[in-house]
């Protein structure tokens, strides 16, 4: 089924029966296809974002722990902020959705054999939008790129070592260096963590 048919077929519900009416029948249409599970709960939430948002946030939160999209979560702040849950509403906007959107990009980037060049760009102008998740950019980068852009990468992966000291980044990290054939920087960063 499609979700703009799920979401018509959920509407007419709500046109004639009270929400939790219509939450029961929707518990039901999900059993009897669990496939389709994620389209029923976002076209409910789409439906009810601005009449329950207790609710909706409910929904919400159940959708976002299976699919992270950047767009659907500013809808999701959006309805924390205006039960005045600042603290979750900042947690989203100010640091979950800005470094889901640099993941897809870099995704794309590396799906698409990007020049470095361009991704190093990239990189910079995000950093100077969000420079209180300088960290968390350096981790990200490192984390992503760093089996397509190995070489690259490494400068990122330094900068997260200065304010981590992880022993399983440590490794990966020496690990990065040895496939580069950089051997003494290798051992250096093993001697860290033996």
């Amino acid at each position: 089924m499609k979700y703009i048919e799920i979401k018509m077929e959920l509407e007419e519900l709500l046109d004639v029966y009270e929400l939790e009416k219509v939450e029961f029948l929707l518990n039901q249409m999900i059993e009897n296809d669990l496939k389709n599970a994620l389209k029923y709960k976002k076209a409910f939430f789409s439906l009810i974002k601005d009449i329950n948002l207790e609710k909706a946030i409910q929904y919400g939160e159940d959708i976002s722990s299976v699919e992270e999209d950047p767009k659907f979560l500013r809808v999701l702040a959006i309805r924390y902020k205006r039960i005045k849950n600042f603290k979750k509403y900042k947690s989203l906007i100010n640091r979950k959705i800005p470094l889901l959107e640099l993941k897809q990009q870099l995704e794309i980037y590396m799906k698409n054999h990007e020049d470095w060049k361009i991704i190093e760009n990239y990189v910079y102008n995000f950093k100077k939008q969000y420079q209180n998740l300088e960290k968390d950019i350096n981790k990200v980068v490192f984390s992503k790129l760093k089996d397509y852009y190995t070489k690259e990468v490494l400068d990122y992966g330094e900068n997260v070592l200065e304010y981590e000291q992880n022993p399983s980044f440590i490794k990966v990290l020496a690990n990065r260096y040895k496939k580069i054939g950089n051997v003494d920087r290798y051992e250096m960063l093993m001697k860290i963590i033996n």
